[in-house]
């Protein structure tokens, strides 16, 4: 299940510098452990463990930008893929990244990769990467790299973490259903069928008292019988694997719940204190 929220950025000036659209989701990919930093009043206040499957620097135009030209503001940001989302700070940010292995947990935005269509952009003479979604309602978002390897790089981690939806879940659980489905067809039809070879076999013991044919009939019997378990063993090996996918995909999900709700209470806490700031403000010009 899908849900949005409008996300903006704002400076300490009190000015909004770009939106955005926050959605929320679950993945997995090749990760590496980072300490991660609160940083509020410029106390440390939290530190969390997290999973981080990519870092570095990008370029960013302005949100909304429709043409890019000479005259295009490109920013670099140091982006950050964590689970199903693509955090992006100041430049500055990479140096504490680099040196203390952590990175504060308030960035200048966020972006929600689940559902997302992430495609190499190359109509500007750049290597750059363009992220789209149905719910974006300021258009599409660009982002440069230094040279068309890492720009790849990029490409490809952006679209594994994009692969982890609600839908995706659903399906591994019909998966699971229709394997079991399958698997209980099948033994019906291995207990059929050895049971109708039985009835023969016993049909053919009283009707001719052939040995030799009890015997060969016998000998088929095993043969079904063995291949019929092989085929069972199959089914229950993938309806297994299945399975275990399907509970890593909701513990993915439950952690990026419970992010979700952090990341909720700290862009209340910072609408709180930005309320406040402008209170003084408005006080403070009122007293001179």
């Amino acid at each position: 299940k899908q849900w949005y929220q409008r996300r903006v950025a704002i400076t300490a000036g009190g000015h909004e510098v770009e939106d955005n659209v926050v959605e929320k989701k679950s993945i997995s990919s090749e990760e590496r452990s980072v300490r991660t930093q609160s940083i509020v009043g410029g106390e440390d206040t939290v530190d969390i463990d997290a999973n981080v499957q990519y870092a570095g620097i990008l370029k960013k135009p302005p949100f909304g930008t429709r043409s890019y030209g000479m005259l295009t503001r490109w920013t670099e940001r140091f982006c950050v893929v964590k689970e199903s989302f693509l955090l992006y700070y100041d430049k500055s940010e990479k140096k504490a990244y680099e040196t203390k292995k952590m990175f504060n947990i308030h960035p200048k935005g966020v972006i929600p990769l689940a559902g997302c269509s992430i495609e190499n952009f190359d109509d500007i003479g750049k290597p750059c990467l363009k992220i789209t979604h149905a719910s974006f309602k300021t258009g599409n978002l660009v982002l440069a790299a230094r040279n068309p390897e890492e720009r790849d790089n990029w490409v490809n981690v952006l679209r594994e973490c994009s692969k982890v939806t609600w839908n995706n879940a659903q399906l591994g659980a019909a998966q699971i259903k229709l394997l079991e489905e399958n698997t209980a067809k099948i033994n019906k039809e291995k207990t059929d069928y050895i049971e109708k070879l039985q009835a023969e076999a016993e049909l053919r013991k009283h009707e001719e008292g052939k040995k030799e044919e009890l015997e060969i009939l016998a000998k088929q019997l095993e043969e079904e019988k063995s291949k019929m378990e092989d085929i069972a063993n199959k089914f229950k090996e993938e309806k297994e694997m299945t399975h275990q996918e399907l509970l890593d995909a909701m513990s993915a999900m439950k952690s990026l719940d419970e992010e979700r709700a952090k990341m909720d209470n700290e862009r209340e806490e910072l609408q709180q204190n930005l309320k406040k700031m402008k209170k003084e403000k408005s006080t403070d010009w009122t007293l001179r």
